[in-house]
């Protein structure tokens, strides 16, 4: 390999390292060797109702991008399961606008993930507690004055938490982590 080439192959390494991507783990498998997996809608033991819609919808999305794996809900070896145990909120700091009302929060969520075997029911692998938070703010949205856009704003951050959260557990999962 040329001079040329060879710098163009560490100026791709180093900018996949720089911007997250990492390339399709072809032999990255699940626990157990299991292949073909359900995933059942994940279970919410929270007040915000309907977030476990776009987080079961996340699971199958990143499980169907491995190659080993085959998402199903017929015959499957295991089950992927999921339980969203909690979502707080909080004020993250004493960011005030020219009212005096507090714009700036920060949501914590905790979930517990695993993988079941389905003929078993053997717990081939499970992380409890995962934690994820996000920050937002408000803006020029004052708190009472917008409510669906305060309610807007709130539900995009938990669910954005939740998905970062449900793809690092399906990561600490394959062994990518």
């Amino acid at each position: 390999m040329n001079r040329i080439g060879a710098l163009a192959l560490l100026f791709v390494c180093l900018s996949w390292a720089g911007c997250g991507y990492r390339p399709l783990l072809r032999d990255a498998r699940p626990p157990g060797g299991s292949e073909r997996l359900s995933v059942p809608m994940l279970i919410n033991e929270t007040e915000h109702v309907g977030l476990e819609i776009p987080l079961t919808a996340v699971a199958v999305d990143r499980l169907d991008r491995y190659r080993a794996v085959q998402v199903t809900d017929q015959e499957a070896d295991a089950s992927f399961i999921g339980t969203i145990r909690s979502a707080g909120l909080r004020p993250t700091n004493s960011v005030a606008g020219n009212d005096g009302k507090l714009q700036a929060f920060r949501i914590t969520l905790v979930m517990d993930l695993q993988l079941k075997r389905m003929d078993d029911g053997q717990v081939l692998w499970q992380a409890n507690g995962l934690r994820r938070e996000a920050d937002y703010t408000v803006g020029r949205i004052l708190v009472g004055e917008d409510i669906l856009a305060y309610e807007d704003l709130r539900q995009r951050a938990l669910q954005e938490a939740g998905e970062r959260l449900v793809e690092e557990g399906i990561e600490l999962m394959m062994g990518e982590r």
